[in-house]
């Protein structure tokens, strides 16, 4: 099998090719032409056979006798093959005599009573004649028994073999092994008397019309040799480009598929990591929609125009990271998409201000600003800002006033409206308000019979007043929240807005 995968693999030199196409060329001649022919017996005693076998399959010369089963048959390292089955006898080895060629048998060692033999290409010739010529053979086993094996029918099976294999094309086995040399020397003498049949002998030639026929024969038969040595090597060679041909499109076709699988994947990652982007940027997005009223609260805080106009956003500025460090990268870390936050940055930021600054004060304050309750500025006195929060409450319709400079009992601002009364302390700081305010809005509440309390202020509140607040029911603002604030107090919604 190795020298028919080196001839479909195109591995083999056109030198070996030749030879063996010359090898088997001439063994297979010995086949055809070395047994010696003859009628079947006067008895019709017929012992060997060939068995029934697909087409494009050699068939097998076979035999019953003696306890004996034989079978002959093409070799994968030589052209015979010789199986005989021990039924009868306990042996473990022997031997096949036929007329003077003996034929050492070997047993198979996987199987019991199983033994075998190939016939050496060499020996090919000297077989065959053999084996047609006898009329019966022996078998000699190393039990000391003798068995007489007939050999009647043998010529005719072989010719039965031969036409078979002209007849269905069947490819023989190639004698490429190295033949080894027999004990048994092939017959030396003329083959041609042995295979002279009762038919042939009652020919009208002669023998010296024979040698003429001999010696005409040679030179066709060394052309036939060479046209069929011709035709192998061509058949070889274009069955060798058929299957490179084969093969390299096969390894194209397999490229072909492993580049588009590449490509695929490298899509789906892309596709993958571009998804997890935009998730990254909708989360910020809508936790920059949620916040909103606080960033634009913050942005009104913290802008002016300067004397020539321009909008200053310097004071803006310190906010932009102040919300990124508390929404939006934990929001990233809790979706696990941190990784994605370097190449969302820039959208972030500009949809921050974007937001923030959507709603623009009609009036936009410069700065320093010296006096005037109407606008709010950070540089506005404490007492204008009291005024401020006032004006933000008259505006919606509540009756509100700020109270005097002192002796007011921590209210700052008192209004009413519709049966509700809302008290309220107002710090315009620079820094975060205390517990203080707290206090005072809570007692103030009490001393005025107000129904709700308020702390307003521009800038935070620490913790510690945030948890007084709570604690007392104080509400704590901004005063860009404040008018929102009084309109839930007038639905009873006033509580939203916590501490």
């Amino acid at each position: 099998m190795d020298y028919i995968h080196g001839l479909m693999e195109g591995k083999m030199s056109p030198k070996l090719i030749l030879i063996s196409s010359f090898i088997i060329f001439s063994n297979v001649s010995y086949i055809k032409y070395g047994y010696a022919t003859s009628t079947l017996p006067a008895s019709g005693q017929v012992d060997w056979q060939i068995t029934d076998t697909a087409i494009g399959e050699a068939p097998i010369i076979y035999s019953d006798q003696s306890g004996l089963k034989f079978g002959i048959s093409a070799s994968s390292s030589h052209l015979i093959h010789i199986d005989v089955t021990d039924n009868a006898h306990k042996i473990s080895s022997g031997s096949w005599k036929i007329g003077d060629y003996t034929l050492p048998l070997v047993p198979e060692p996987d199987e019991a009573g199983h033994f075998g033999a190939d016939v050496p290409a060499a020996e090919t010739k000297a077989f065959v004649h053999n084996f047609t010529a006898a009329a019966s053979s022996t078998i000699q086993l190393s039990d000391g028994t003798t068995p007489h094996i007939s050999l009647a029918g043998s010529s005719v099976a072989i010719d039965s073999f031969n036409k078979y294999v002209d007849t269905h094309g069947v490819l023989l086995p190639l004698p490429f092994a190295q033949p080894h040399i027999s004990t048994t020397e092939p017959p030396t003498e003329d083959i041609a008397a042995p295979m002279t049949s009762s038919a042939s002998a009652a020919s009208p030639l002669s023998s010296n019309s024979k040698q003429t026929d001999d010696n005409h024969s040679g030179p066709s038969s060394f052309w036939m040799v060479v046209i069929a040595v011709a035709l192998a090597f061509a058949g070889v060679k274009i069955f060798q480009a058929i299957s490179r041909y084969k093969r390299e499109r096969q390894e194209r076709e397999i490229q072909i598929a492993e580049a588009r699988r590449i490509e695929t994947e490298r899509q789906k990652a892309i596709d993958a990591d571009n998804a997890r982007t935009d998730h990254a940027l909708q989360l910020c997005i809508g936790e920059i929609k949620a916040k909103e009223n606080i960033l634009a609260m913050k942005w009104r805080q913290n802008i002016y125009q300067d004397d020539y106009g321009t909008l200053i956003t310097k004071k803006w500025e310190p906010e932009i990271p102040a919300f990124l460090n508390s929404r939006i990268m934990p929001l990233l870390q809790q979706h696990n998409l941190s990784d994605k936050w370097e190449i969302i940055r820039p959208e972030v930021i500009t949809e921050i201000n974007r937001v923030a600054s959507k709603t623009v004060p009609a009036i936009i304050p410069t700065e320093p600003v010296t006096s005037g309750p109407e606008i709010f500025s950070p540089t506005m006195s404490p007492y204008d800002y009291e005024e401020h929060c006032a004006i933000l409450l008259r505006q919606i319709g509540w009756n509100a006033r700020a109270t005097v400079a002192s002796g007011d009992q921590g209210a700052d601002v008192i209004a009413d409206k519709d049966g509700k009364k809302i008290v309220l302390q107002c710090k315009l700081y620079s820094n975060p308000v205390g517990n203080d305010a707290v206090q005072q809005a809570f007692s103030a509440m009490s001393y005025y019979d107000c129904t709700h309390s308020a702390v307003v202020s521009n800038a935070g509140f620490t913790t510690s007043a945030r948890q007084l607040a709570s604690k007392n029911g104080v509400t704590l603002l901004n005063h860009d929240q404040l008018q929102d604030y009084a309109r839930d107090v007038e639905i009873e919604d006033g509580d939203r807005y916590g501490t």
